[in-house]
């Protein structure tokens, strides 16, 4: 069911998913490597389209509906979906309790390179947004006003969080994995 919850994010949503995923230790996510694992057919350490669509089919998911979170999943359009597109695409980040939340909120954060005072320039973090992949189009409308405000503004660790609770660009997501991927991960 979790999976199937993915095409409800936004844009900038599941890129934040990504960017979190990217950071997680993935032995201390033991119901998401399991499931991982029991798709994963051939045992190449990829999900082809076809493997993930038959193991979502299985846990009673229509057909048209699977073929829909695959493409969600795809990010990299390869018709292979890794382990971390995978964990991305259970992280359930408004699911989460705040404190959880804010924890993998901070390792995205981190990756920006805030100064001494923790603050980064609000166009280093479009660039950096946009090195990752994410285009204009997919970022939150009020980041998209501090851009246009100049790039001498600057955003803290609770600015970048607002733009998260914020993010109206689609509609906020239903409850999804139940835990599944609220365990603790983070790496030190």
């Amino acid at each position: 069911r979790g999976l199937m919850q993915v095409r409800e994010r936004s844009q900038f949503e599941r890129f934040v998913a990504r960017l979190v995923a990217t950071q997680l230790d993935a032995g201390q996510q033991r119901m998401i490597n399991e499931a991982f694992r029991a798709f994963d057919a051939d045992k190449d350490g990829l999900l082809s389209r076809e493997e993930l669509q038959r193991g979502l089919v299985m846990l009673g998911a229509k057909a048209d509906e699977a073929k829909q979170v695959v493409d969600e999943l795809d990010v990299s359009r390869t018709g292979r979906i890794s382990y971390t597109e995978f964990l991305a695409g259970m992280m359930d980040l408004r699911g989460m309790s705040p404190e959880e939340r804010d924890k993998r909120l901070w390792l995205v954060w981190q990756q920006f390179s805030p100064d001494q005072q923790g603050l980064v320039k609000t166009h280093d973090v479009q660039a950096a947004l946009a090195a990752r992949g994410m285009t204009v189009a997919e970022m939150p409308q009020a980041f998209l006003q501090r851009l246009r405000r100049g790039s001498t503004t600057t955003m803290s660790f609770d600015d970048f969080k607002g733009l998260f609770a914020g993010d109206d660009s689609c509609c906020l997501m239903s409850s999804f994995v139940g835990g599944l991927a609220n365990g603790s991960g983070a790496r030190a």
